[in-house]
């Protein structure tokens, strides 16, 4: 599945510093699942939802925030003096649970700064500038599932939204480049990417029964058709179109 994907990989082996530089101290992962990795120890702490949230706002925001407008962003129905005392306590829990705080995020009597060259990497920013390089293979593997899966906020199911489809995009991008280059094991793999992302996706279920009975697999071609018509039978009550329903 697209949550298990290499979930280590972008972690690990692709965090190594550039150019000579260290590799980074703090690893936030956001995307599939949440880990804090401070100098390679998971930060259990952060297994709080409310220190996740408060985590992602910062860091995927990266600019200035003042402690007001954010009290009042976090706790909209408390008047401003509890919202105040609820991020006071709330920052105080923060710096207790990640060691080394001000390395990676400024916080005074005002204001509250995610400090964008500290030695810290934070999944959701590679993941966006890999895109922006156009290294979808990169992007593809540090994509490895929904933003902060757990949490509701309105914030975050729409970024949530505009991460997927930059998600998809890059991966249908993928599965019908390696497609054209005959790379039929890559063209499945992209392809079961997609129709994970989204299963109605008739494009990435057609591309990958192709690349299936190119290796000769009609089995498997079979089997990739009748999940397809299940999924659009169940959650929209139609049929394959007629494009797959030639192949099949």
């Amino acid at each position: 599945s697209i949550m298990d994907h290499n979930q280590d990989s972008h972690m690990s082996s692709d965090t190594s510093g550039v150019g000579g530089e260290p590799p980074a101290r703090l690893k936030v992962r956001l995307l599939g699942g949440v880990e804090i990795i401070l100098d390679g120890r998971r930060l259990r702490a952060f297994n709080s939802l409310r220190l996740q949230r408060f985590l992602a706002l910062i860091a995927l925001r990266r600019d200035l925030q003042h402690r007001s407008r954010l009290a009042f962003e976090l706790w909209p129905d408390s008047d401003e003096r509890q919202a105040r005392t609820n991020l006071r306590k709330l920052l105080h829990e923060f710096r207790h649970s990640l060691p080394d705080t001000g390395e990676f995020v400024e916080i005074d009597n005002e204001i509250v700064r995610w400090i964008p060259t500290g030695q810290a990497e934070v999944d959701v920013l590679r993941f966006r500038e890999a895109l922006a390089a156009g290294d979808l293979e990169l992007a593809a593997r540090v994509y490895s599932g929904d933003l902060l899966p757990a949490c509701y906020d309105e914030w975050i199911l729409d970024k949530r939204g505009k991460l997927r489809t930059e998600a998809h995009g890059a991966l249908m991008r993928l599965a019908e480049e390696t497609a054209k280059l005959n790379d039929h094991k890559g063209t499945i793999r992209y392809a079961q990417r997609v129709i994970d992302l989204e299963p109605t996706e008739e494009v990435a279920v057609r591309i990958q029964m192709e690349a299936h009975l190119a290796l000769g697999n009609r089995g498997a071609a079979l089997r990739a058709y009748h999940r397809f018509a299940e999924v659009l039978e169940r959650e929209l009550a139609v049929g394959p179109g007629e494009a797959i329903e030639t192949i099949y």
